[in-house]
């Protein structure tokens, strides 16, 4: 049942490369160590390397893959803002780019792995989830009223990672989650909705 690349574009071999990343944003560590690995991976290669930024901003990124795909670079990395980028990457797709998606997925229901888009590489949300509740109900005895300070709404991190924390902190009863908002991956958000909530 594990999706195979078989059907995706493949990559024409050549002496040297042109990639391009669609960057989601550049407002965190996260992100800019993220894109200064891509920068030193690409010149350690020699291949040219096309970055945008899309600041956050849902239209700003499929603005940015669809002109990136017009530019019709070798191959394309993508961090998805949230899973609803799946249009575009099928869109490279179609364009026979073979795309990795990085970080975060898209929905499987539009674009298919192995077929629209080479992989996806991150780590496994879910867990992450399950180890924070895990970590949580240690701190505090198994018993605590909690206050779920979640990610960007319909980003792939945000869904999986909510979905761990959710079932494990249900096999604690003393654990309760009262309130749950989308802190949106920033920290100026998160400690806005945090002081309020």
């Amino acid at each position: 049942g594990v999706p195979a690349a078989d059907k995706a574009p493949k990559l024409t071999k050549k002496s040297t490369y042109k990639v391009a990343f669609s960057q989601n944003a550049s407002n965190n560590p996260w992100r800019l160590a993220e894109t200064a690995s891509m920068k030193a991976e690409a010149a350690k290669l020699g291949l040219q390397l096309t970055i945008t930024d899309a600041n956050n901003q849902q239209s700003k990124q499929i603005a940015d893959v669809k002109s990136l795909i017009a530019q019709k670079p070798d191959a394309l990395f993508i961090a998805p803002i949230t899973e609803q980028l799946a249009n575009v990457v099928k869109e490279a797709g179609n364009a026979k780019i073979p795309v990795f998606l990085v970080d975060r997925d898209v929905d499987h229901n539009v674009a298919k792995p192995g077929q629209d888009f080479v992989t996806v590489i991150q780590s496994d949300f879910v867990q992450e989830g399950k180890r924070a509740a895990v970590q949580m109900a240690k701190a505090t005895g198994g018993n605590a009223k909690i206050i779920e300070l979640e990610g960007t709404t319909g980003a792939s991190p945000a869904i999986d990672r909510k979905k761990g924390f959710d079932e494990a902190i249900k096999q604690c009863s003393g654990m309760q989650v009262v309130v749950s908002q989308d802190g949106d991956f920033t920290r100026a958000k998160g400690q806005s909705v945090a002081e309020t909530l």
